[in-house]
Order: structure tokens, then sequence, then C-alpha cells
């Protein structure tokens, strides 16, 4: 017999934070912080397990066409499993479209005690109909893979 998983999602916040410059001024001028950021937040109930999680981005250079970021990103399950995940990039923005580069460093901690590292460089395109994102992901350490290599049964 097979067991049915409930899947319960929440979105719990998401606030963003922008500064008087945004409204009103359209200076090409560069400055440092030139926004103050977004944070958001969720949650998730999966037979039995609890996960939450978070993400901030925080505008630290630039104007109102192009700026570089740091942005972190993390989640928390109930069985100790967590990911942390820092990074940066930079996005411009070109005909109505946003181009953009970044790079993710991941850690990530799992039930079993297992650490995991992997560092995620990539390459964004968003315009008002469509999203592109490719990444690219590198290990940073050399791991066996221990239990079934299948994902489907």
């Amino acid at each position: 017999m097979k067991s049915k998983s409930l899947r319960l999602s929440v979105f719990l916040f998401a606030m963003s934070f922008v500064s008087d410059n945004i409204f009103g001024e359209t200076s090409s001028d560069n400055k440092l912080f030139p926004y103050l950021g977004r944070i958001s937040g969720t949650g998730s109930v999966v037979t039995g397990m609890t996960i939450v999680g978070g993400d901030g981005m925080l505008p630290v250079y630039g104007n109102q066409d192009h700026l570089a970021y740091f942005d972190l990103m993390a989640d928390y399950a109930s069985d100790a499993t967590y990911l942390m995940s820092p990074g940066g990039g930079y996005r411009m923005i070109n005909n109505n479209q946003i181009l953009g580069a970044y790079f993710f460093g991941d850690n990530e901690r799992t039930a079993s005690g297992s650490h995991f590292s992997v560092l995620s460089p990539g390459v964004e395109w968003m315009s008002p109909h469509w999203d592109a994102h490719v990444n690219g992901y590198f290990p940073t350490e050399t791991e066996e893979q221990s239990g079934s290599s299948y994902f489907f049964k």
C-alpha cells in the first residue's frame, strides 16, 4: 500500500523596502545602497515535517538602470536539515528587459548529518512576459552516494 503525502505551503510574508529616491527621482548617479531591499519568507508542512525559509536581497551599488546586490537565502526543516545560500550578482535594465549574472555558494546539511557545498554561477534574462535562467552547479567536495541511485521506483 502506498502512502499519500500531505503538503501544505504557506507564503508567510514579503516586504520590500524602498528609499525615497526611487519615487520621482530619475538620477543616473551611482549610489551606495541605492534601495533598501526586500525580504520574504515561506513555510511548508510535508507529512509531519515543517520547513521554514526566507530570502533577503540588498542592493549595494547602482542606480535606476543597473545594480549590484547581495542575497541570502536559507531554509530549515524540523528534521535538522538546513540550506544556506549566500551570493551576489549584477542586474541591468535594457529596453524594458533585465539582464543579469550571479554567483551563489550553497551549504546544505541533511538529516543524516551529511554536508554538501555547491558553487552556482548563472545568468538571467527577464522581460515583461518571459523569465529565463541558466545555472551551473559545481560541487566543492567529493562525496559518494549512499543508498539507492534511483529517483523513481
